[in-house]
């Protein structure tokens, strides 16, 4: 296949890899049609394109048209999925995925579209759950260990809930008090203010009256 920015080359081929990403499966899908190209039977070609044409039908918005491609390409998988019966490759399509598939279309058309349908957030979850949980036992018998240190953590978890429901109750709700004694203690100082200037003000209106008829007493004698 001819290069191009984005394009994954898997030098050493695909045999080898034990476990998957989501960014290695979509890096495998873009070159999965070209390498299938002339190496399988028809049908075997066609029964591929229609699962990528599902799996690439990734809209943040949807219209009649858009949700009618893949109900065509999945139509087109159950047509011409029997040619892994007649090759002996599975015996039957009992599989919780490809049921699932049936479901996508009636689901966006409900709930709107399929946002979030991928495993990178169980992979990420993973990575908790497993990969750092088996690193705590001691590789043996390790099955049994993982669920028992799950079940403690859960608990110390529910515990540490528990515990910081019940010092909430006993916490003193924030209702103001700060501000209503900032409050009230403004408007004390405020009357102390005004009951030291009222006696001053009367104090100046008897000194202007003693000294508005001082004049008169003197022009009288």
């Amino acid at each position: 296949m001819t290069n191009y920015p984005g394009l994954r080359y898997f030098s050493k081929g695909i045999s080898l890899v034990s476990q998957w990403t989501g960014t290695e499966h979509q890096e495998m899908q873009h070159v999965f049609l070209g390498v299938l190209t002339g190496a399988v039977q028809p049908t075997v070609f066609h029964v591929a394109q229609a699962m990528l044409d599902i799996f690439y039908a990734q809209f943040h918005s949807h219209m009649s048209q858009t949700l009618n491609a893949p109900k065509n390409a999945l139509d087109k998988f159950h047509e011409h999925k029997h040619i892994f019966k007649d090759l002996g490759m599975h015996d039957d399509f009992n599989i919780p995925k490809l049921h699932s598939m049936t479901h996508y279309i009636k689901s966006i058309k409900l709930c709107g579209s399929a946002n979030g349908f991928n495993t990178e957030f169980p992979e990420h979850l993973h990575i908790y759950f497993a990969k750092n949980v088996y690193c705590a036992t001691n590789r043996r018998d390790y099955v049994v260990q993982m669920t028992k240190w799950l079940m403690h953590q859960e608990m110390v978890d529910q515990f540490s809930a528990y515990l910081d429901w019940h010092l909430q109750r006993f916490e003193e709700p924030d209702t103001g008090g700060d501000e209503e004694e900032d409050e009230n203690e403004t408007n004390l100082n405020d009357e102390v203010l005004m009951s030291a200037v009222q006696p001053a003000n009367d104090d100046s209106q008897t000194s202007t009256q003693v000294i508005s008829d001082q004049p008169t007493h003197i022009l009288s004698a």
